[in-house]
């Protein structure tokens, strides 16, 4: 619901639909194969995966439908709009991956 609120296009509130859940069975056969189990470390980075997938997602999708707009094909859009944002994209996980162990070893 939210996400239609800023996305007001029901086709990419539906892509997002589907990618959180594909992904969430993915990660949980992943961490059964890897006998991992469901704790609460687990399960905050799993919300941290799903908020930067919704998040990565909605960033391509809207640099692609802006090359849309300026008339390109679709095919030439989603190439150009996902080469203008993949640095982005993979800054964000490569930061958390610095800041967040730190975190493991800070006591309360």
């Amino acid at each position: 619901m939210v996400l239609f609120l800023f996305l007001r296009e029901p086709r990419a509130v539906a892509v997002v639909a589907i990618a959180v859940p594909v992904s969430l069975l993915a990660a949980g056969a992943m961490l059964y194969l890897g006998g991992w189990t469901l704790n609460l470390i687990t399960l905050s980075g799993l919300a941290i995966g799903v908020g930067l997938l919704v998040d990565n997602s909605i960033v391509v999708y809207e640099a692609v439908q802006r090359r849309l707009e300026r008339g390109l094909a679709p095919e030439t859009a989603a190439i150009e709009g996902i080469n203008k944002t993949i640095r982005a994209i993979l800054t964000v996980p490569a930061t958390r991956h610095r800041v967040l162990p730190v975190h493991a070893f800070v006591t309360t």
